[in-house]
This record gives C-alpha cells, sequence and structure tokens, in this order.
C-alpha cells in the first residue's frame, strides 16, 4: 500500500494541487522549515537533511534517503505499520 498525493497532501496540511507542484519541482513550499518538519516527524529523517542543511545523507539505515521517492516509501512503510 502506498501514499497517495492526496494522503501526502493531507499528511503534509497542504492542498493536493500545492503538493503536486512540489513534487513536480514546479513551486517550493512558502514555508519550507514546517513541511521540513512535518516531515521529519512523518519519516524520522531530520529536518537538516529535507533543507539541505546537512552535507551528508542520514547516517542510519532507516533514514538513508537518497531521493524524494525513498522518502515517500519509507512514509508509506511507516503508516502501513502504524494502521496494522
Amino acid at each position: 500500500m502506498g501514499y497517495t498525493q492526496e494522503a501526502m497532501a493531507e499528511s503534509l496540511e497542504v492542498g493536493l494541487k500545492a503538493y503536486s507542484s512540489w513534487e513536480a519541482d514546479k513551486n517550493p513550499p512558502s514555508d519550507v522549515l514546517t513541511v521540513a518538519v512535518k516531515l521529519e516527524r512523518l519519516t524520522g529523517i531530520p529536518r537538516q537533511w529535507f533543507i539541505g542543511w546537512m552535507d551528508d545523507e542520514p547516517t542510519t539505515p532507516e533514514r538513508r534517503a537518497s531521493d524524494y521517492s525513498s522518502v515517500v516509501s519509507l512514509a508509506e512503510h511507516r503508516a502501513a505499520k502504524a494502521a496494522a
């Protein structure tokens, strides 16, 4: 089971249109820090990584996300685990 754009938008408390534009790299979030904090809570990946303040990838296996798709996959896994 995966997160849909609708589910991610809802989890991040934004509209679907806004989320879709972020995912397509068209418009960044207006409040990047708030979104980074929400993503950190959702995935466990440090907010500093999302906003580019970390030079290296997160060091724990759970936090090794090399791209946005990996982040979404981790979020999907956690949501499925929490729903079980």
